[in-house]
């Protein structure tokens, strides 16, 4: 409306409230802006909501496009409830085009939370909360590329659990969206979420009592008569200046002809509770409104005369005349539908009504409600119900906890079942309640809960076909919280109960166990030969069978038995049909990813992550969170072979910033690993040891593969500790069988270091011998430099050469630098400095472009020793990009624009364009129609 309006609006509004000035002034600055959080607490009764009311007519005023909503006591266990109020009726009155752009594209997922029919998708949603919480932001960017956006929300405190999160997770994505978000919440309230209030951030306004000059303005425009400094001055120290107070002060002053007034009177009367001063005035008023009264602050909301005269069982003329005169005392607002003035009123009718009648009501409530088409808000009323062991009930409350669990509100589904198991449900029907608040509970992140409910349901199932299906769901949340062993056993027992009763159920659980078991802090010495008996003795091609085979092709991979080709075939043979990639859960999960693992190992590089980019493009349009995270396990990995530090410490730090994400105990290990192992090529020192600190990773072992054992031992010889490192090579378990030989680096080193050059050399020749027969390029370079390390002299020159060769043939960039800086720096020690800069400045160049500080130190060091001058290198070009960066890069190329990249990514749209200006510079492009050549080239 342009800057005069808005002044005058704001200059109206400060006449209006007293003493808010400042407050007004800053959230008139919020608008303004254009963006941001600002929310105003202070205690109940402070003039939080006449604020926020203000708020509302500065940024009508200004513009902007306002959708309000208030949270509730009794709906605060309805899911997206206040997600609803804030959405459903601009939907409802928008027209069909406007409705269909507002939820085009990502937003369309989120249409269950606001009210709207689902379209449908392809294939399962895996996280319904993730899924409507990204629908949900599009929603907002849809509706504010249209303009500014208001989204204006009170009683904070009372707001529904999965309305809040989602406010969390807008306000940490606002950044270029004109979207101011204002809220309030009342301080001191005992179930209030506080850490997610907190975590709302943004600007706080703290609202303070009014003075006693305020005071006394306020009392005389509720008395609408002058009011004198001495009863100002009483009034204020009854009511302690707080404006709700004051105002019932007035109320009760009302019928006075004079003023000053007594005072003993005035101070008492200030001193009671606002419940006080609602009774006294319901007191006043005939049976029929009182039981109107009752019945509204049962319903709450937006109330309806017919729906009062249905639970008052009164005619609608007596519910009319009795709202009428329930608003006349300030008890109730509106006129068709009608509200409580405020939610301390009633509270104060709420909590006067007796159990018996509270429940009673509830019960009635539930069913009117539901008889209205309702059934979500008639679950609501439902929880505060009598349980009186009704199977209706309990049908109803597990049907409407599947309907939360759809739109991503599983704290809902979470309340609702609970309440279920406390009706209670019959004999049979307690397993079936305790899986699915099992389930619920897990993506509700209550995953103590989950286990102690699965278990509980193990107990009572008898059928085999409850007792596999309630271990697939413990096995689940164990997995989550990376409590493997527990999962093994679990298996283990589960299967030995079933082998005699359902023997093909019993296999399947032997399945699970031989999967699971590669993640054990130590592996079983025999996993091997028991995983192939197991694949021998299932269905051939069945899901089961894909997964042991790609197990055993993982393991193969760590023993280097047999040559990297012929695993890598099997590893691709068990991805062929497609048939692992849409497994998210269970033995088609950890088959699929001991496929993409065995890949990497083979140096296999681009047809892993051919496998890895569909996985990611499926998981993306499911919704799988938690498999999305999981997948940096492997782009990292990735980076690592081929020596993208820069791609490395990106991904891995963008996965752990959502590490409560992954939902698989093994990811964080992974990620990291890589991050340390990089930050230690990089010369961080201190953050690399800060990383294993922070992710509880600083000693121990974390799981038979050895992730972070070798990174410990490298960031020890990086301190010049030796000791230290020993000992952390000696936390490695003893089977040696099964040991990686990854490790074998880190015992070369340790020997090296302490002198004992014969076992270093027996070590790395034991290294060389498996990695020939595995014939895996890297595998084969890794060792021989190692050799030529540990052999010295003339020897060892001719075996670094040699390393340089095999390297040179492989995807290892920066252990093709490593190796070349080491041949280099022994041919000048053996005194052919002319010869060794050749390696020298190709080793240079290679670890620059790695982005390897410390072995590019060296190499400049070793160069300028042979009386060469080390030149610059600037890092740029394809090479340059990180893989974060080459996503949208390659998206932007095939022509979609940055809100559909941001979209399918699962970002904001202020992330895409910050990739896409370091991708300009990076290939030195100034338009974006040259990106598809340039990524082609």
């Amino acid at each position: 409306m342009g800057f005069c309006a808005g002044w005058i609006a704001f200059v109206v509004i400060v006449w209006k409230l007293l003493e808010r000035d400042v407050e007004l002034a800053r959230v008139a600055a919020a608008f303004a802006d254009g963006a941001g959080v600002l929310v105003v607490e202070g205690e109940a009764g402070i003039g939080k909501s006449a604020v926020l009311a203000a708020g509302v007519e500065l940024a009508c005023a200004q513009g902007s496009r306002v959708l309000s909503a208030r949270g509730g006591v009794l709906e605060r266990d309805f899911g997206y409830g206040v997600v609803r109020q804030l959405f459903e009726a601009p939907l409802h009155r928008a027209q069909a085009g406007e409705r269909r752009r507002w939820l085009s594209g990502a937003a369309r997922r989120a249409a269950p939370a606001v009210g709207q029919e689902a379209a449908a998708e392809a294939g399962e949603i895996d996280d319904p909360v993730f899924v409507t919480q990204h629908g949900l932001y599009w929603l907002v960017a849809n509706l504010a590329s249209e303009g500014p956006l208001a989204l204006v929300v009170d009683d904070l405190q009372w707001v529904d659990l999965a309305s809040l999160r989602w406010l969390v997770y807008l306000a940490r994505r606002l950044e270029g969206l004109p979207v101011v978000v204002l809220g309030a919440w009342r301080m001191g309230e005992d179930q209030a979420p506080v850490e997610l209030l907190d975590a709302l951030g943004g600007e706080r306004l703290t609202l303070s009592a009014l003075s006693v000059a305020a005071t006394g303005e306020l009392l005389a425009r509720g008395l609408g008569r002058e009011c004198d400094l001495l009863t100002a001055r009483a009034c204020h120290g009854a009511t302690g200046g707080n404006p709700l107070l004051v105002s019932e002060l007035a109320l009760a002053l009302d019928r006075d002809t004079s003023l000053p007034v007594d005072l003993e009177r005035v101070v008492e009367l200030g001193g009671r509770a606002v419940a006080r001063h609602v009774s006294s005035r319901l007191a006043l008023l005939p049976l029929s409104a009182r039981e109107v009264a009752a019945a509204a602050a049962v319903l709450d909301g937006e109330l309806a005369p017919r729906q009062l005269a249905v639970l008052t069982e009164l005619s609608l003329a007596d519910v009319r005349e009795a709202c009428d005169r329930l608003v006349s005392a300030r008890i109730l607002e509106g006129r068709d539908t009608l509200g409580f003035v405020h939610p301390l009123v009633r509270a104060a009718i709420y909590d006067a009504l007796r159990p018996a009648r509270r429940a009673a009501l509830h019960r009635r409530a539930a069913d009117l409600l539901e008889s209205e088409s309702l059934a979500d808000r008639a679950a609501v009323q439902l929880l505060a119900a009598e349980r009186t062991g009704d199977v209706g009930v309990v049908g109803r409350l597990e049907a409407a906890a599947e309907r939360a669990r759809g739109r991503g509100a599983v704290e809902e589904a979470v309340v609702l079942l609970r309440r279920a198991l406390e009706e209670p449900p019959p004999a049979q029907e307690r397993y079936q309640v305790l899986v699915r608040l099992a389930d619920a509970e897990w993506l509700a992140e209550s995953e103590e809960s989950a286990i102690s409910h699965v278990r509980a349901a193990l107990e009572i199932a008898r059928d085999p076909e409850e007792q596999e299906a309630a271990a697939l769901v413990l096995v689940s949340v164990l997995v989550a919280l990376n409590r493997v062993e527990e999962v093994v056993e679990l298996l283990a027992a589960a299967a030995s109960a079933l082998r005699e009763v359902a023997p093909e159920r019993a296999r399947r659980l032997e399945v699970e166990r031989a999967l699971h078991s590669v993640y054990l802090p130590v592996l079983p010495m025999d996993i091997g030969p028991r995983t192939a008996a197991l694949a021998a003795a299932v269905e051939p091609g069945s899901l089961a069978e894909k997964s042991l085979r790609a197990q055993l092709a993982l393991l193969d991979t760590a023993v280097g038995m047999r040559p990297a080709a012929e695993v890598a075939e099997l590893a691709l043979l068990t991805l062929q049909d497609g048939q692992l990639l849409g497994e998210f859960r269970g033995a088609g999960w950890a088959g699929f990813h001991c496929a993409l693992a065995t890949l990497i190992n083979c140096e296999r590089l681009d047809e892993c992550q051919e496998w890895l980019d569909r996985r990611e493009e499926l998981a993306t349009r499911t919704g799988a969170r938690p498999e999305l995270q999981g997948l940096v396990a492997h782009r990292t990995r990735i980076a690592r072979v081929r020596g993208d530090l820069a791609a490395v410490v990106d991904e891995a730090r963008s996965a752990l910033q959502e590490e409560g994400a992954f939902r698989c105990g093994i990811v964080s290990p992974l990620a990291v690993a890589q991050l340390v192992f990089a930050l230690i090529e990089r010369g961080e020192l201190d953050e690399a040891e800060d990383v294993l600190s922070h992710h509880g990773f600083a000693e121990g072992t974390t799981f038979a593969w050895f992730e972070l054992i070798p990174e410990r031992v490298a960031l020890a010889f990086a301190r010049g500790d030796l000791e230290r490192a020993r000992a952390q090579l000696a936390a490695a378990p003893p089977e040696r069988a099964w040991i990686p030989l990854q490790m074998a680096p880190c015992e070369v080193a340790v020997a090296l270091a302490s002198g004992e050059r014969e076992q270093a050399l027996e070590r790395a020749r034991a290294m060389l011998a498996l990695a020939e027969m595995f014939g895996a390029p890297g595998r084969i370079g890794i060792a021989r430099r190692l050799v030529g390390l540990a052999t010295g002299g003339e020897e060892g020159i001719e075996q670094l050469g040699g390393a340089v060769q095999v390297l040179e043939r492989s995807p290892c960039r920066l252990e093709l630098a490593r190796a070349l800086v080491d041949l280099g720096a022994a041919l000048r020690r053996h005194g052919r400095r002319v010869e060794a800069r050749e390696p020298l400045r190709h080793g240079l160049d290679l670890a620059q472009r790695c982005g390897a500080t410390v072995l590019s130190g060296r190499a400049a060091e070793e160069l300028r020793a042979t009386g060469a001058r080390p030149r610059r290198l600037v890092l740029t070009g394809m090479e340059s990009l990180t893989p974060s960066e080459l996503r949208v890069a390659r998206l932007a190329a095939e022509g979609h624009s940055n809100r559909e990249i941001a979209q399918a990514l699962f970002v904001t749209g202020a992330t895409v364009e910050t990739h896409l200006g370091h991708v300009f510079q990076k290939l030195d492009l100034d338009r974006r129609e040259a990106l598809p050549a340039a990524l082609a080239s």
